[in-house]
């Protein structure tokens, strides 16, 4: 199912953080996109902060924002609350500079990138965004997983819409990492690496993975496995099951994803 995302929910879903006692975080500092090393990331880079201003930019931009459940959180929650925390209107409907696009979920996640370049280029020229961005799921991404088929998949799509749409300026993300099993957190990094090793220096890249692993003290939530394999998981704060965000996580994530895109609107 494909639909703009139910800003009445994420009112609800708000009212309710409050009243179990949820408050809402200091504004997050953008994170620089570090490649995994032996010791890890060990602190969130400080290259300026969210502002009113940055939102008043947005205004007037079209987002297609193509995700499955952690997206959702970070549309229909963290995004809300940031516009709150910072007084600045946020519309709904077609008055929302952002257009909430839900993926098919399949046992193959290139099918996810196959269907996003599929939706790009069935767009109209009135239909094209300013911004884009596919953003796969730690769903996606596990042990097994062959990431580099499933990197190489994605630079050759992005690469073509790239050219063929120039006037679209498409982010990129990395994979969210959870609390559950280390070796697919190990996996998710493979991948994670080569999407900062290629795209970091652009200043395109939205690095969800550093910002949910480093933690409200600063701490980065890295590990080794037995065999020396670096993994980073999601810190305890910013979800509620262990990969899905809670609402200090949502509003965290959308802070740093909301800055990015607002830089990317100003080089339209």
């Amino acid at each position: 199912m494909r639909t703009r995302a139910p800003w009445s929910a994420a009112v609800a879903l708000l009212v309710a953080g409050t009243l179990v006692g949820c408050t809402a975080p200091e504004p997050l500092a953008s994170s620089r996109p570090v490649s995994a090393t032996p010791d890890g990331p060990t602190s969130v880079s400080i290259e300026g902060s969210l502002t009113a201003a940055d939102l008043d930019v947005l205004s007037a931009t079209r987002f297609f924002f193509a995700h499955r459940s952690v997206g959702a959180s970070i549309l229909e929650v963290g995004i809300p609350a940031v516009y709150e925390s910072l007084g600045v209107s946020l519309g709904t409907g077609d008055q929302s500079p952002f257009i909430d696009y839900w993926l098919e979920q399949t046992d193959d996640p290139t099918a996810k990138i196959r269907e996003f370049e599929a939706t790009i280029r069935a767009m109209t020229a009135t239909e094209l965004p300013d911004v884009a961005l596919l953003k796969i799921g730690y769903i996606d991404v596990w042990s097994g997983t062959d990431t580099a088929r499933l990197f190489e998949t994605y630079v050759t799509s992005m690469t073509g819409l790239e050219t063929d749409f120039p006037g679209v300026v498409f982010l990129h993300s990395t994979v969210s990492v959870t609390g559950w099993n280390p070796e697919d957190n190990v996996a998710i990094e493979r991948l994670n690496a080569a999407m900062r090793d290629r795209y970091a220096a652009s200043g395109h890249l939205y690095d969800i993975a550093t910002i949910v692993s480093t933690c409200m003290d600063g701490r980065t939530n890295v590990a080794s496995t037995a065999d020396g394999q670096t993994y980073y998981s999601i810190c305890p704060e910013f979800t509620e099951d262990g990969g899905h965000l809670s609402l200090i996580g949502a509003e965290r994530a959308a802070t740093e994803l909301l800055r990015i895109a607002a830089i990317a609107a100003r080089s339209q």
